[in-house]
């Protein structure tokens, strides 16, 4: 399901949730801000 974000065109293009909790790629792709919290790891571009 996450496969499409490894391309990094795709994984920039995303939209904040409308409540501010969480980041939306598409109907099927979205991720919390618990998980992001939890799992998230930081990255230098």
């Amino acid at each position: 399901m996450f496969l499409p974000l490894k391309n990094f065109a795709f994984f920039k293009n995303f939209q904040i949730d409308s409540s501010g909790s969480g980041i939306i790629w598409n109907d099927e792709i979205d991720i919390s801000e618990y998980e992001i919290w939890i799992n998230g790891t930081e990255e230098k571009f």
